[in-house]
């Protein structure tokens, strides 16, 4: 009877695998850094409110328009920013190996 395989471990793993699989996990923090940084700080500047397709609305978009420039939206949007911000830093703090 044939013992069952054992599982895969990144210790195990070719030195090229695990490069790739760090600069993979880097390319995300990376990121997810940047992602956060745009949506915590662009609802609230001035750009936002220039939006070329806000600018062209009719009256039957105005309630889409007063929706786009309530500062409940910019909040939500600022909230994923710092919740991208958060995930990319418990990335950076998972990154390094453990030792076991």
């Amino acid at each position: 009877m044939q013992s069952p395989p054992s599982a895969p471990h990144a210790l195990d793993a070719a030195p090229s695998t695990v490069r790739h699989h760090r600069f993979g996990r880097a390319c995300a923090v990376v990121l997810g850094i940047e992602v956060g940084l745009v949506l915590l700080t662009l609802p609230w500047t001035p750009l936002w409110d220039r939006v070329l397709w806000i600018a062209g609305t009719s009256a039957s978009h105005a309630s889409f328009a007063r929706l786009w420039l309530s500062p409940y939206l910019r909040g939500a949007c600022s909230g994923l920013g710092l919740f991208n911000l958060w995930i990319a830093t418990s990335e950076i703090t998972d990154f390094r190996p453990r030792s076991e």
